[in-house]
């Protein structure tokens, strides 16, 4: 009976204006707000129109009672309460997730574990350009081309499993997963 959602609230009257990420929870019969959370860092907003990467919806999962999210582009798998968006647990080394994927009591996370294909953008962002003046979006350059990166399909992951109802680690396995690639049966 509930829809969640990772949407950015910031006004649409110019894409330049910096992003506002939430969480945002509403009732699946009327669509009345039910709880939304901040989500501080998300993905970069300039990305190449219709280009986000596949695995950014991985990061939202929810089941009964639950929400599984990253609340932050680099932030660890955190258990919400579906109800009321209170926060009853954060997996421990979990950081860098990319994707989750539960089935009955475990929960599995996609981790990067090495150099990310968007690790450097920060660094980027601000940067003078050859006309003298800083620019808020150089960064967009790197972007057009990342997706070709051998970073999307090489960088180093772990595969973590968690045991949901104590939240602990029960086997990890380091790997080069292609994104996408995970799945349970």
């Amino acid at each position: 009976g509930r829809v969640f959602y990772i949407f950015d609230e910031a006004s649409s009257a110019s894409i330049l204006f910096p992003p506002e990420w939430s969480l945002i929870a509403r009732d699946a019969f009327n669509g009345v707000l039910l709880w939304k959370k901040n989500i501080p860092e998300w993905h970069p907003h300039l990305w190449p129109l219709k280009s986000m990467p596949a695995t950014l919806p991985r990061r939202l999962v929810s089941i009964g009672d639950h929400v599984y999210v990253t609340l932050g582009i680099k932030a660890p798998v955190t258990q919400l309460n579906a109800v009321d968006g209170a926060e009853t647990r954060v997996f421990a080394g979990s950081e860098r997730c990319e994707e989750i994927v539960v089935s009955g009591d475990t929960l599995l996370a996609v981790c990067l574990s090495g150099p990310g294909p968007l690790d450097d953008l920060d660094a980027q962002r601000g940067e003078t350009g050859t006309d003298g003046r800083t620019t808020s979006f150089p960064f967009q350059r790197k972007l057009m081309g990342g997706i070709k990166s051998p970073l999307w399909l090489n960088a180093k992951r772990r595969l973590i499993a968690y045991d949901l109802k104590s939240g602990k680690e029960k086997w990890h396995a380091d790997g080069k997963y292609a994104p996408l690639s995970v799945a349970t049966d």
